[in-house]
């Protein structure tokens, strides 16, 4: 039987981009007030296990994956409803 070529590429595309990753940010893992320190349960090894760039995740807010315990619980205010671009009705 002849080996497809194209089987070994994603194998190799995981190992760039594991080579490639980046370490956790301060937002991935929390002190606690007993000094303890608690990471995000995708967090392996100073890595995370599920993004290539963590902080990437947290730049626009909080990270889709994180546990609970490190989202920010601030309330987003509704904007008001602003009507932009209204063209005229034919009459």
């Amino acid at each position: 039987m002849k080996k497809d070529a194209n089987a070994s590429k994603p194998k190799k595309d995981s190992q760039n981009s594991l080579s490639n990753r980046q370490p956790i940010v301060m937002q991935c893992y929390l002190t606690e007030d007993t000094g303890e320190i608690v990471k995000c349960r995708k967090a392996e090894d100073n890595y995370c296990s599920a993004f290539i760039s963590p902080a990437a995740k947290w730049r626009l807010g909080d990270c889709p994956l994180a546990d609970d315990f490190l989202k920010t619980k601030s309330e987003k205010k509704m904007a008001d409803k602003v009507r932009v671009g209204q063209q005229k009705q034919k009459k």
